[in-house]
């Protein structure tokens, strides 16, 4: 057992030490590199000079012209010089050697002209003999033989044979490609078993990467003949069908003719897919250039060129449906009645950019739907929330790689018609950065005077969207840049009252919330009461959205007691409401108010609402300075301020000491 351990050879030989890069020398094996820099050269010569032999180590910095000991691994291996040679054009050695024996550096020794050291020879642990090793030496010549037929299929290539699998896996490791640093592991590897191990993993693994590049390689030969094959068989059908007098089939190049003749297009765009479609005819059909023309040429001929909708301008129709569709907003209604009127009497009016302006859940969104209902065109949507490059609005130049048309365009072919309603969602949360500032690309979009000839960076073409009714929304209208809001007419959209948030509950959002549950009518009733409670209690907002999510949570806990009991009918009044929603949210401000010297309300607007601010002032000994606390922009400072010097200035007629 003691003999089969780990263990290094007591006597120790002097020997000179040359440095190899991006290489390792094995026990038992032959390696030809060559020697740069006079250390080297030194170390070269003086083994010459001796009994030939040397110590071989590997460096860890390939770079390195001159390296030292701590530059160097410390195992490596003894090795007879065979041959040297001169290289004259690179000023280097070429030299021939033969691997002795792996060893290890036990002390370092001081020389002038190269680098000296003791060696100890490294014992290795043997595997012995077993039908395991014997399968492993096997296996290993095996998978050598698959490597070295799938790596160099011209070349034969053989192991010569060898005894021990130590010796195998060192032939194996300088035959096979491997790092540097993969080499030195090897070579430290002491267990000859563990050491063949290693090798035979590593040989499967590069077999299987072998394996796998050969398939991708045939796959992709594969499609290269078949699109080439089909290129011919192509050509040849057309030969013999105009020597048969038999081509009536449509092709590729005629289709896209067809096409662009029967299109109500501009003779311009015309000319210019003209040519796209004579480029086209001359590539080859599976050429990744003429799948890009191919797409270009879909999508230009996919654009609603001269198609409309015919526009329903009956004023109590567009009545009808604003008034089903929404409670309240006298004045919206009022405006989308005066812009029908006003398409209806002047069918070519230019230039009605509407902008809806209020905060959120209001009913902005839903607003522009029944405009488009009201009449009868396709609507689409564009949400430009968070839009931060250009190219979204305009599109990409047909250069760059998976380029595609900008929205608008976009959502024009997807409403097949040249005249629908398009929402431009969010408008006020557009940013700009380095890739452009997407409201700039608006601009000519939303300009009734320039946008008949809008141009995407795709379609590279002139486009009329003089007819595309565009309408927008924002939460802060103060956030749309200046030239934007210039092209638009803003129309603000308050807050709902507790009144008309409490008919809004009755008319829709209790209807909307059945109808998405599956809950009949009879089977969930909500009181007045309830309703009002829900407003004034549970909800806070301008909107009405967070109101719908309470009465969807109703909606929910209902349909837990109609699964278990299917007759079960609920009603929902402001006693039970809290078994339902939980406890009350907010109490009525009026309940908590107190007369107090002191304390004054004020009132603060936001784009999302209003709020009722309490305002405290405590008069205290001190130096006559006012102390403002909270967070308090320039202006309310600046009032309070004002407050104060108004107090100061009408100290007589309010018999108030003025060093108060």
């Amino acid at each position: 057992m003691e003999e089969n351990r780990k263990k290094h050879i007591p006597a120790a030989r002097e020997l000179p030490v040359v440095p190899l890069r991006d290489t390792v020398l094995f026990p038992g094996t032959n390696l030809q590199f060559e020697v740069y820099g006079p250390a080297a050269f030194a170390a070269v010569k003086k083994a010459m000079d001796g009994d030939q032999r040397a110590f071989f180590t590997a460096q860890k910095d390939a770079t390195l012209d001159a390296p030292r000991f701590g530059d160097l691994y410390a195992i490596g291996c003894v090795g007879r010089i065979r041959q040297v040679r001169r290289v004259m054009d690179r000023l280097a050695l070429n030299v021939s050697i033969d691997g002795a024996y792996r060893a290890v550096i036990s002390k370092r020794l001081p020389s002038v002209e190269c680098l000296n050291a003791a060696v100890l020879q490294i014992a290795e642990r043997e595997a012995g003999e077993s039908n395991y090793v014997t399968a492993m030496m096997r296996q290993g010549r095996e998978q050598f033989r698959r490597w070295a037929a799938l790596a160099h299929p011209d070349a034969h290539v053989e192991l010569p044979p060898v005894n021990g699998p130590g010796a195998l896996a060192d032939l194996i490791a300088n035959e096979f490609p491997l790092e540097p640093d993969e080499k030195q592991d090897l070579l430290e590897e002491t267990d000859q078993l563990k050491r063949l191990e290693a090798v035979n993993v590593i040989i499967l693994q590069e077999i299987e990467l072998l394996e796998l590049e050969g398939e991708i390689n045939e796959k992709v030969q594969e499609k290269l003949d078949k699109g080439q094959r089909e290129y011919y068989l192509r050509e040849q059908m057309h030969t013999i069908a105009e020597e048969l007098g038999e081509e009536d089939d449509e092709g590729e190049y005629e289709k896209y003719m067809r096409r662009i003749g029967e299109s109500a297009m501009p003779d311009e765009c015309k000319k210019k897919l003209t040519e796209e479609t004579g480029r086209l005819r001359t590539m080859p059909p599976a050429s990744p250039d003429a799948n890009v023309s191919r797409t270009y040429l879909d999508r230009c001929l996919s654009l609603p060129w001269g198609k409309y909708s015919k526009d329903n301008l009956d004023i109590a129709h567009a009545k009808r449906i604003l008034e089903r569709d929404h409670y309240g907003m006298a004045d919206v209604k009022e405006r989308i009645v005066e812009l029908i009127a006003a398409m209806a009497v002047a069918p070519d009016i230019k230039g009605q950019i509407i902008c809806f302006a209020g905060p959120p859940g209001v009913g902005k969104t839903s607003v522009v739907r029944s405009i488009a209902t009201a009449l009868g065109r396709k609507y689409q949507r564009i949400s430009l929330g968070g839009v931060h490059d250009e190219a979204e609005i305009r599109g990409h130049r047909r250069t760059y790689i998976g380029s595609m048309p900008g929205r608008i365009i976009n959502a024009v072919i997807d409403a097949g018609t040249a005249n629908p309603v398009i929402l431009l969602d969010e408008i006020d949360k557009t940013a700009g950065d380095f890739r452009g500032d997407p409201s700039s690309a608006l601009l000519e979009a939303l300009d009734g005077e320039q946008n008949n000839t809008f141009t995407d960076h795709y379609i590279d073409m002139p486009f009329d969207l003089s007819k595309v009714l565009f309408i927008t929304t924002a939460n802060d209208k103060y956030a749309i840049p200046g030239p934007l809001q210039d092209r638009m007419e803003i129309i603000d959209l308050y807050s709902y009252t507790a009144e008309e948030k409490f008919h809004i509950a009755k008319k829709h959002l209790i209807k909307r919330q059945l109808k998405e549950h599956n809950i009949k009518p009879a089977s969930l009733r909500i009181t007045d009461k309830a309703i009002r409670l829900m407003i004034d209690g549970y909800t806070r907002e301008a909107g009405v959205r967070q109101l719908e999510r309470q009465i969807a949570k109703i909606c929910r806990k209902t349909s837990v007691f109609l699964a278990e009991d299917p007759a079960c009918r609920t009603v929902v009044n402001e006693k039970n409401l809290a078994d339902f929603l939980g406890a009350r949210k907010y109490r009525p401000e009026d309940e908590t108010r107190e007369d107090a010297v002191g304390l004054v309300n004020g009132l603060a607007w936001t784009s999302v609402g209003g709020e009722l601010l309490t305002v405290e002032t405590a008069v205290l000994d001190g130096t006559g300075k006012i102390e403002l606390t909270g967070s308090l922009g320039d202006v309310m400072k600046e009032s309070a301020r004002a407050a104060v010097s108004y107090v100061r200035s009408r100290a007589d007629a309010l018999h108030i000491d003025r060093e108060f």
